[in-house]
């Protein structure tokens, strides 16, 4: 995993937190962040406790995050509680290694904050200053209204949309959209 050191920064509603690289002392916070992040279902494909990971299963994906220089896991911290992370991965094969694509979440009470801004952009600032990464992609659902706007204020531009990919429920679809940034 690339360095990111940790930053304090006070966010719009007054509170200032801390973002971070994670830890492995953060794990037992992820598996909480998870159950708080599916309870809505909103934004998700994962559903609540569809998947509930061991104390192991989360020392090991945060290990595993730390073994690329090009790959970052971060966590924002309030409280010592996780009320957010963003994930970024690098694409293996050599003819895609200039890519990788992102994963992050905030937990509802914390939406709409400016978490997810302050995810975003620490992560695209560190990408650009310590990374080659040239192009950055994520996937979302098309209902989720907050993260579109959020994704697109910070450059992200629509590259595709998977029609009815997403089965909510009995004949309940949602498109998934695929949106990219180009830094280099």
């Amino acid at each position: 995993m690339g360095y990111f050191g940790c930053i304090e920064t006070i966010l719009k509603n007054g509170l200032t937190v801390q973002i971070r690289d994670a830890d492995p002392a953060d794990a037992s916070a992820l598996i909480y962040y998870l159950e708080q992040m599916t309870k809505d279902g909103e934004g998700q494909v994962l559903e609540y406790q569809e998947y509930s990971p061991t104390l192991e299963e989360e020392l090991q994906w945060i290990h595993n995050s730390r073994l690329n220089p090009n790959e970052v896991l971060l966590v924002v911290i309030y409280n010592d509680q996780v009320i957010g992370l963003i994930e970024f991965r690098q694409e293996k094969r050599q003819r895609l290694k200039h890519t990788g694509s992102l994963g992050m979440g905030v937990i509802p009470e914390w939406r709409s904050s400016g978490v997810g801004s302050l995810l975003i952009t620490s992560l695209l600032e560190w990408l650009e200053l310590y990374t080659d990464i040239e192009i950055v992609q994520l996937a979302l659902l098309a209902n989720n209204n907050r993260a579109l706007s959020l994704y697109q204020k910070c450059g992200f531009v629509l590259e595709g949309c998977r029609k009815n990919y997403i089965k909510i429920n009995i004949g309940e679809y949602v498109d998934e959209l695929i949106m990219a940034k180009v830094l280099k």
